[in-house]
């Protein structure tokens, strides 16, 4: 989009094309003048935004028809920017909600000067593993932790987990409750087995 409203050649040809289409101009003076007012109009935005041909306005024409002549010059930069960016729209590659918004957003970029460009000269290339979180002198705590981590996922996995509540809801009665991370077959011997021992004890 930038590299077309900025193309001297694009322009010169949408802005004949324009005039072409202009049933008001019957002279070939009328036209030349058509083309080179809207040339230093679309040149005024390119160089300044919107905010230019405010200032172009205010100083050239009379007050009680500014905002018809503004009007008129931000149709004239809408169309030439459409018909110079037509074959991106024509691809679907942008949309003519895109081009009004792109139109605002470079008038808008003036107002924030230019952009800064940086350039890298050299670099200092330091290798670390993945687990290094911090440098030395805490980087051997560093590793044990994440040795002690892997160890305890490895126990969350494999190790079995088993919970035992005991309440005691008479001198010799208690109610027995079990649960484990894991429940399978051996689990439920292991609580029959326990509850036998329970019972064997009273």
């Amino acid at each position: 989009f930038l590299k077309n409203i900025r193309s001297e050649e694009l322009l010169l040809k949408n802005i004949n094309l324009l005039a072409d289409q202009a049933s008001s101009l019957n002279s070939v003076e009328a036209k030349e003048n058509f083309k080179k007012n809207t040339q230093d109009i679309f040149n005024v935005y390119l160089k300044s935004g919107y905010s230019g041909l405010a200032a172009m306005i205010e100083d050239t024409v009379a007050l009680e028809n500014q905002e018809s002549v503004a009007d008129s010059y931000i149709k004239i930069i809408y169309f030439l920017a459409e018909s110079m960016n037509q074959k991106l729209i024509t691809n679907n590659i942008i949309e003519n909600d895109f081009l009004q918004d792109a139109l605002n957003a470079y008038s808008d970029s003036f107002f924030y000067g230019d952009s800064p460009f940086l350039i890298l000269n050299e670099y200092e290339k330091i290798y670390a593993s993945g687990m290094q979180l911090t440098k030395d002198p805490g980087k051997i705590w560093v590793y044990i932790g994440s040795l002690f981590l892997v160890i305890g996922i490895f126990c969350m996995i494999y190790v079995q987990e088993i919970r035992l509540w005991l309440i005691k809801k008479s001198p010799r009665k208690y109610a027995v409750a079990m649960a484990s991370n894991r429940e399978h077959i051996d689990f439920d011997n292991y609580c029959k087995n326990l509850t036998e021992k329970f019972k064997t004890k009273e």
